[in-house]
């Protein structure tokens, strides 16, 4: 059995990161993404970001 390390990162750093490994588990392998679930996820994260549509509110 793997071990999984859990460490709080901000979405910016986890992309830079060269070393970041992702792993789909086999039960999402099948899934696969359409336009529709690309633009919920898209606008789940602007709405998390941007509370009330307001930028200003962004915090890092």
């Amino acid at each position: 059995m793997s071990k999984l390390t859990v460490d709080q990162k901000n979405v910016k750093g986890l992309f830079q990161e060269s070393k970041t490994s992702f792993l789909t588990p086999d039960y999402q392998r099948p899934y696969a993404w359409g336009e529709v679930e690309c633009k919920t996820l898209w606008e789940d994260l602007f709405t998390f970001s941007f509370p009330n549509d307001d930028c200003d509110q962004f915090n890092e």
